[in-house]
């Protein structure tokens, strides 16, 4: 798993009772140099990657990087989860194609499985989900999921395969991309307007979530409840890590607040952090 990653993949895959080992990410997504060295050593069974707009980077990985890692899991017998709820809230940048599209007709096809949502695209009520894999992995995730929770809704399945057939998925895509662009852009002003240079912020092309670092040493977990006495609330970066966390990064999300209240949230948390500089 990367460093960070999505702790939701990593709870469930500590409750698996999995050896995880992780893997630096930065801006274009995971360090491929260390991969090869993880991969080599330690001869993984599974790795798992949000490669477009991360939770919680936002960060993206390029076509070139994508096609190294595809070319670092030939020869091996790791599995590689593609995680892409996000993927097509691209509100800015040139589209890449998913790892699973790459893989296609190449020899490490049938070790791609592809995971997406429609909670994060149409509403984070409508959990729904779906997979692409290789039949054999199809087949034992059927009947684990059977002994999980039987099946997923009928009632909500319908509801939702009406929507889709109905057209109105391909028409509100664009709108809800759009929106969450602009919000974007405005908590990035808005931030960079109080803070300068004292916040290092990742630019995401896409997704719902804007990755933050605090400078001169403030520690973000020591922010929050400074954050919460103003009214103002993010993850510190910390529970998103299985090793080696950085105390100063924190996510934010940009898509469940009006513009109003993105200006008054990054003027709040300026407030708390000016708090937190001042040992207040």
């Amino acid at each position: 798993m990367e460093r960070p990653t999505y702790p939701a993949a990593l709870q469930g895959l500590r409750l698996a009772g999995a050896n995880i080992v992780t893997i630096g990410s930065g801006p274009q997504g995971p360090d491929l140099a260390e991969l090869d060295d993880v991969l080599r050593q330690h001869q993984p069974k599974l790795l798992y990657l949000v490669p477009t707009f991360a939770n919680p980077t936002g960060a993206t990985m390029d076509l070139q990087g994508r096609r190294r890692l595809l070319d670092l899991l030939a020869g091996t017998s790791c599995v590689l989860i593609e995680d892409d709820p996000y993927g097509q809230l691209r509100f800015c940048g040139t589209p890449v194609p998913t790892l699973a599209q790459l893989a296609h007709d190449t020899p490490v096809a049938d070790q791609v499985v592809y995971l997406s949502s429609l909670s994060k695209t149409i509403a984070p009520g409508l959990r729904l989900g779906w997979m692409r894999a290789h039949a054999d992995i199809l087949r034992r995730c059927v009947l684990a999921k059977q002994v999980d929770d039987l099946c997923s809704a009928p009632y909500l399945q319908a509801v939702a395969a009406h929507y889709l057939d109905s057209g109105r998925y391909e028409i509100h895509l664009p709108n809800i991309a759009a929106s969450y662009g602009e919000r974007a852009r405005l908590m990035i002003a808005s931030l960079r307007q109080h803070f300068g240079e004292s916040l290092t912020l990742l630019e995401p092309e896409g997704g719902m979530f804007l990755w933050a670092r605090l400078q001169d040493g403030l520690d973000a977990a020591s922010l929050l409840p400074l954050a919460i006495q103003e009214n103002v609330m993010f993850v510190p970066g910390s529970a998103f890590y299985a090793a080696q966390p950085d105390p100063q990064a924190f996510r934010l999300s940009f898509t469940m607040s009006t513009p109003e209240q993105i200006i008054q949230g990054c003027e709040r948390l300026f407030r708390a952090t000016q708090r937190l500089a001042q040992g207040a």
